[in-house]
């Protein structure tokens, strides 16, 4: 017998690499809408559609997510996710993420989307509640909803468990909310279906209202100025910052600074104090107060700081 050597090459391949390239520019985030954003009753539909600005030429695929977690999608990659609600554990943060090819080996994402909250309900009635944040000044309504959209022939809305109206129409309207609108509401719908009447609650939602601006004043305490008859050295100087809570766009703050309770030159559109001489006589309690033209603040004084000013040894 005569036995030929045989020789067996293995080439090895490299894999090819994929590089990642992270899109962080606003221009590139996507936003997620929704036909329906709150509650869902189980059984129904919500349609969310994702949008990315920019190039419109790109060509995207869309990653959808629930509470963080990406959604099986079965291989399709759209920009539109249907979710049909068959258990209140269906309700959750959605949001989208875009992704495309640049190279053969290099791929861009956006960032995800700003979330979408769906809450799903199981029962027959719905408390519908507009998105959050709710502003003092807002008007609102709420609806109370029965599922597969039956006629409601009484409506009775509850907050903190007392009745607040009965009425034979499903929508309440609370006009130019205060802080006392904030709690916890629920409704009771009844409707006639099948030769029946038909009498239903919904779960409780919080409602919660968004208070008056807030006010602080930005320095740090402790701070030590200094002078001498040369220089004049000083830290940051007293600001005033204020949140304010609410959609007017004509609201025009003005700032006022206070030292040891006297009024420093009058109130300015600026929030910066500037002290343009410190020494000694600059020392005291500062404190700032904001006016504004139409609303007013719930505390309009910030907290005292105190500033200490002496020579500087050289």
């Amino acid at each position: 017998f005569h036995f030929s050597a045989i020789s067996i090459a293995f080439i090895c391949f490299p894999k090819p690499l994929v590089m990642f390239r992270y899109a962080g520019g606003p221009e590139s985030i996507p936003k997620a809408t929704g036909t329906r954003q709150g509650t869902l009753l189980v059984g129904e539909t919500a349609t969310m559609l994702c949008t990315i600005p920019g190039n419109k030429q790109i060509d995207w695929k869309y990653w959808w997510f629930k509470n963080g977690q990406p959604i099986r999608q079965f291989g399709l990659y759209d920009d539109i996710y249907t979710l049909t609600a068959k258990l209140p554990l269906d309700g959750g943060l959605y949001t989208c993420q875009g992704r495309t090819n640049t190279t053969e080996t290099e791929l861009q994402d956006t960032l995800q989307s700003d979330p979408l909250k769906i809450d799903v309900a199981g029962g027959w009635v719905v408390l519908l509640v507009p998105p959050a944040p709710l502003l003092i000044g807002d008007d609102i309504t709420l609806t109370c909803r029965v599922r597969g959209k039956k006629r409601v022939t009484e409506a009775a809305f509850f907050k903190d468990g007392l009745e607040l109206q009965r009425q034979p129409k499903s929508n309440l309207h609370l006009s130019r909310l205060t802080k006392e609108d904030q709690g916890v509401y629920w409704c009771r719908a009844t409707w006639w279906q099948g030769l029946l009447w038909h009498t239903s609650q919904s779960l409780p939602v919080e409602v919660p209202v968004n208070g008056m601006p807030s006010l602080m004043l930005a320095y740090e305490k402790g701070v030590a100025l200094w002078e001498n008859a040369v220089s004049v050295y000083f830290l940051p100087n007293p600001g005033c910052t204020v949140q304010l809570n609410s959609r007017d766009p004509n609201l025009q703050p003005h700032y006022q600074f206070y030292r040891n309770h006297q009024k420093l030159p009058l109130a300015t559109a600026e929030q910066l104090h500037i002290i343009t001489k410190a020494g000694v006589q600059r020392s005291g309690l500062y404190h700032c107060r904001v006016i504004l033209n139409r609303l007013p603040l719930s505390d309009p004084f910030s907290t005292t700081v105190r500033a200490t000013c002496c020579p500087l040894n050289l």
